[in-house]
């Protein structure tokens, strides 16, 4: 979707990135699952709570002493705040490229609603157990909250990107619309 080799769903913490899930990373980075925060874009992210895009990291003030850019060639760079609850990001989901990169502004859209779905899951996943009963009134709207988020990030992606996507992905994201539209409809039932 991005045109980009790599994709990470990176969690941070105080002396690592943990890849919690990638696509396109080279050993021995791939079978490691981490690496230090010495190579880590994403703990911008994280100390930033914003947005990171990097066109070219090699030129960046900053990035272009991280590691990262040598020992893994990363020079572009996108990655949105993983949040756990609000205010408190836990890592970074990005896509990272070996050749400068100007992102477009639906590329950053495309890569924040991706981001978005795991964020409902990560907080359908802080309250909701899988018999989804005795649901406090406060779990009950961050459910219905995080059900929306993740259906609405869903269906924005299958009119902005759809004709891009293969039909495994497309019945995917059909997958999560239904799956969270069934989720709310029963979260309201509930009220």
């Amino acid at each position: 979707l991005l045109g980009v080799p790599t994709a990470l769903m990176s969690l941070v913490d105080s002396h690592r990135q943990f890849f919690k899930s990638q696509a396109g990373l080279g050993e021995p980075w791939s079978s490691a699952r981490e690496t230090p925060l010495s190579h880590s874009f994403c703990q911008w992210v994280v100390s930033s709570k914003e947005n990171l895009v990097v066109f070219d990291a090699k030129q960046h003030p900053v990035l272009c002493n991280n590691s990262a850019v040598k020992d893994l060639g990363v020079s572009a760079y996108a990655g949105v705040p993983l949040i756990a609850e609000p205010g408190h990001v836990i890592g970074a989901f990005c896509v990272v490229d070996s050749e400068p990169k100007q992102w477009t502004a639906e590329e950053i859209e495309t890569l924040e609603d991706l981001t978005q779905i795991v964020n409902a899951y990560i907080g359908l996943r802080q309250v909701l157990d899988d018999s989804e009963t005795d649901l406090s009134a406060q779990s009950t709207a961050a459910a219905m909250t995080a059900s929306s988020s993740a259906l609405s990030a869903a269906t924005r992606l299958l009119a902005r990107v759809g004709t891009e996507l293969g039909e495994e992905e497309i019945a995917l994201l059909r997958s999560i619309v239904e799956k969270y539209s069934q989720r709310l409809l029963k979260l309201t039932n509930k009220q």
